[in-house]
């Protein structure tokens, strides 16, 4: 078996064609009723934890190693084996300890806790209706906002405007701001969540906030950290942390027409995890403002907002035109990736390698996948392309995006 690859390396740059790498896979037994092990074409694997819904990514060398412990080779010779073909002793030996562990019915601790952000109701909503507020639906929530709200009034309008509401929808999450002399307080669902709040962080705590509350108070398969796009029959899903220029991206292609699902979180639902909508603006950080003047002349005119961490920000209201209102497939997988100066770069990606940039771009799965779960998921990767796009220069980024096939694999 091949050894040539470090154990957690993600694929370089390279533009060539856009054939998509092999894709066939085999189900192998494993030692332990609750792991499963898929064996793909090229010599790479994904192994399953069917009781947590966790997935682990193997290379050439990774698979190697899983196949050795298994035919009982010590732990420490497989460390030095890897060690001699270029991998850190200390990742080497974690990486083995790991695979001890999942072998023999443990699973690593990856466990990440979501905060929703806002507490749920413990008792029926008040739906007060002193001062102005607004009532919307998030995904499946309905929200109102009240209070003083009159500084945010325009900008909020805009913003939620495609998740606003004039017919009854129930209440799951009241969010109310009140003044306590100049700071401002939230009031979510009866309780104080934040006290001593500057105006110019309330906008993003509110809006960051319906979000991640909706999300996870909504049906969903899969969330993703990651902006979605649809034009003339084409769905972009683009996954990617911060800083990843996703959002810039979003931002330009909405300037050339393209409807908008999210920039920020993305669920997915049902057997052919379908997008579900949730155009609640798009953020632009202050190192994308001079970026997007050219697609946007009033940009630098538009209310700068503060997250708490010190991020300044400028939302864009996405077009009620542009706001899509109903679930739709994903066509193209696209992981984005901003670096200073580089050209672009987009480069197909094998399903193992997509399972890679889903853990580092951040997803979170409702519950644990089941076997016939992993399968489905297998079956929704494989029937659509999948890329790694590497780009420093916007213009050139949206042309190849522009350029992408109408067609799925």
């Amino acid at each position: 078996r091949r050894f040539d690859t470090p154990l957690f390396a993600l694929p370089g740059g390279g533009m060539g064609a856009l054939e998509q790498p092999p894709q066939g896979y085999r189900l192998l037994p494993c030692s332990h009723t609750d792991l499963e092990l898929y064996w793909f074409d090229g010599d790479e694997a994904l192994l399953h934890v069917v009781s947590s819904g966790a997935i682990y990514p193997l290379n050439a060398s990774g698979l190697y190693a899983w196949f050795s412990l298994d035919d009982g080779v010590e732990a420490e010779q497989l460390v030095r084996e890897l060690v001699a073909r270029g991998n850190l002793e200390s990742e080497a030996s974690q990486f083995i300890s790991q695979l001890l562990r999942l072998r023999d019915g443990g699973v690593p601790d990856e466990s990440v806790e979501v905060d929703a952000g806002f507490p749920a109701w413990d008792s029926v909503p008040s739906n007060r209706d002193s001062g102005e507020n607004a009532d919307y639906r998030v995904l499946d929530i309905g929200v109102r906002i009240s209070g003083n709200i009159h500084g945010l009034s325009t900008d909020l309008t805009e913003i939620l405007a495609p998740c606003r509401v004039t017919q009854p929808y129930p209440t799951h999450l009241e969010l109310r701001v009140e003044t306590r002399g100049q700071p401002l307080c939230v009031i979510a669902n009866g309780c104080s969540v934040v006290e001593g709040l500057e105006s110019k962080n309330l906008l993003p705590l509110l809006l960051d906030g319906v979000r991640r509350y909706a999300y996870l108070h909504s049906d969903f398969r899969l969330a993703l950290h990651a902006a979605a796009v649809e034009r003339d029959g084409r769905t972009l899903l683009m996954p990617g942390g911060s800083g990843s220029g996703k959002s810039t991206l979003t931002a330009g292609l909405m300037a050339g027409g393209w409807s908008v699902y999210s920039d920020e979180v993305v669920a997915l639902d049902g057997p052919g995890y379908q997008m579900r909508a949730l155009p609640v603006g798009v953020g632009i950080k202050s190192g994308s403002w001079s970026v997007l003047a050219g697609y946007y002349r009033d940009i630098g005119k538009r209310s700068i907002h503060e997250r708490r961490n010190g991020v300044r920000i400028r939302y864009l209201p996405v077009p009620l035109a542009q706001a899509v209102p109903v679930k739709q497939a994903v066509t193209h997988l696209i992981f984005p990736h901003y670096q200073q100066g580089a050209e672009v770069a987009c480069m197909p990606l094998s399903v193992v390698d997509t399972i890679r940039y889903f853990r580092r771009s951040d997803y979170h799965l409702k519950s644990a996948l089941g076997s016939e779960g992993m399968l489905a998921l297998l079956d929704w990767l494989t029937s659509i392309p999948r890329y790694a796009l590497t780009f420093g220069e916007l213009d050139t980024a949206l042309a190849t995006l522009e350029s992408l096939p109408r067609e799925t694999a």
